[in-house]
């Protein structure tokens, strides 16, 4: 009989693939993440080639948003953060936004066009509200760390991205979820 192997542990034995990697890795982490960890994230992402990187750790208090801040305050390219209102629009974001956060924040944005005339109510369409949330683009993967089911992050973004739920986040199990992108034939819905 086989003995049971935790997802980690299987997408830990797997080496990185040749081939790309996916474009836009979103990366759903514990309020409590700690700094050292979500920095490497971004570090890894830069050594496997992947272009945009997102981390969210939409819950996190004050006191530990600045010592995430602090931890990625010298990365190359730079970490820009973003909350509700704010939009980010490089290739390493750090969000602590709520997905419902971030759409409110749409809304928000689009009634004070509304108002000031650059847009008219007909004209508001997908691209609209797009280009309007705080995180730009569609992850091509996103991995939850959160060993919950998926949180309230990203949610307009993320409709066809895939996903891998882990329970540990480091470089071997980081690596296998790109392997398993790799595997996947996307479908997008069809």
């Amino acid at each position: 009989m086989v003995p049971y192997r935790s997802v980690s542990e299987r997408l830990a034995e797997r080496r990185l693939k040749k081939g790309a990697s996916p474009g836009h890795v979103a990366v759903v982490f514990e309020k409590d993440i700690e700094p050292s960890k979500l920095r490497d994230f971004y570090v890894w992402c830069e050594e496997l080639g992947v272009e945009k990187a997102t981390a969210c750790v939409p819950d996190a208090d004050e006191n530990h948003r600045e010592r995430l801040e602090d931890a990625l305050g010298d990365l190359d390219p730079p970490v820009e953060t973003t909350e509700g209102d704010e939009r980010a629009g490089g290739s390493r974001v750090l969000s602590y936004a709520t997905g419902t956060g971030e759409l409110v924040g749409v809304f928000r944005r689009l009634t004070e066009d509304i108002e000031e005339g650059e847009v008219e109510p007909d004209e508001i369409d997908f691209s609209e509200i797009e280009k309007r949330l705080a995180v730009p683009g569609e992850p091509d993967l996103v991995i939850d760390t959160t060993g919950k089911s998926l949180s309230d992050v990203l949610v307009w973004q993320t409709v066809y991205s895939e996903l891998c739920q882990i329970d540990d986040f480091n470089r071997s199990v980081f690596v296998g979820c790109l392997d398993d992108y790799r595997e996947r034939e996307r479908r997008f819905g069809r």
